[in-house]
């Protein structure tokens, strides 16, 4: 069950962020839907960012911002942000579980906690996203992604936007799971550069998103005698490395020895779309 002691709204972000900090046991409730599935938990004082965190999507000349208390509902219809990536937010977050959860849950929610099983993380990975914290600063999602858990005695920030750039560069997501209103048993994203540089990016492991380096690079590092081999070789080659590129686990949604074999079907769809 889960028990909120108190529950406090501040004014301005330098309150947020003290109110956090006070105590280990306060919290950013966020869209608060993975705080609920919580067996027991006991929450001191409970921290509502809607009136200093944004709730928009805002676009730039160069750049789209997300505030961290934009909804996945929000992600999935906006028009400006599906025209300018083709629909590619709307295809990754729809088949999360029903509208009603996708207009609590939040980016920031997803974002900031790192969750395994997010397709959100996934789908932002490839984008060269860039996180906005209050103390922190701009900090590149890839780095972020690297980072340990920040410990019970260390200092709390608070996220605030996601930038993505418009750059012009292509993304898919690609996703496995036995039902809409299931977790994901895999999940991958790829995004192409104009410059013709691949990202690979795969979730849902059942760890943290992480990038299939190895993959990127046979990708990436493609000679001029490569290039003239078909580009199906070039993606047989690349996702043949997934194996050893990117560590799988199991879970009660499927074994490790699955999710490699699901790994290579999906990235190579993804790897597709990308080219067409």
């Amino acid at each position: 069950m889960l028990k909120i002691k108190e529950w406090k709204k501040p004014n301005t972000l330098e309150e947020a962020y003290e109110v956090l900090n006070l105590s280990a046991n306060n919290k950013v409730v966020g869209g608060g839907l993975f705080l609920r599935l919580a067996s027991d938990l006991t929450i001191q004082t409970a921290i509502d960012l809607s009136s200093v965190v944004s709730d928009e999507i805002i676009e730039m000349e160069d750049r789209f911002v997300i505030g961290a208390m934009t909804t996945l509902r929000t992600l999935e219809i906006n028009h400006a942000l599906n025209t300018a990536f083709n629909q590619y937010f709307k295809v990754a977050v729809q088949d999360i579980v029903g509208v009603q959860m996708r207009n609590i849950a939040t980016v920031g929610g997803t974002v900031h906690s790192k969750y395994g099983f997010s397709d959100v993380l996934t789908a932002f990975a490839v984008m060269d996203a860039t996180l906005i914290f209050y103390k922190g600063g701009r900090l590149p999602l890839k780095t972020y992604l690297e980072m340990p858990r920040v410990g019970k005695r260390e200092k709390r920030d608070l996220l605030l936007a996601v930038e993505i750039p418009k750059d012009g560069r292509t993304c898919a997501f690609q996703m496995m799971r036995n039902s809409s209103s299931d977790f994901a048993i895999l999940n991958c994203a790829v995004s192409k550069t104009i410059s013709g540089n691949y990202e690979v990016a795969i979730g849902a492991r059942p760890q943290r998103t992480a990038f299939a380096f190895e993959t990127m690079k046979v990708l990436n590092l493609r000679g001029e005698s490569q290039a003239k081999r078909p580009f199906e070789a070039c993606i047989q080659e690349a996702i043949s490395h997934i194996e050893a590129d990117v560590t799988f686990g199991s879970n009660r949604f499927g074994t490790a020895a699955y999710r490699k074999q699901i790994a290579k079907v999906l990235v190579k769809r993804a790897l597709m779309e990308v080219s067409l």
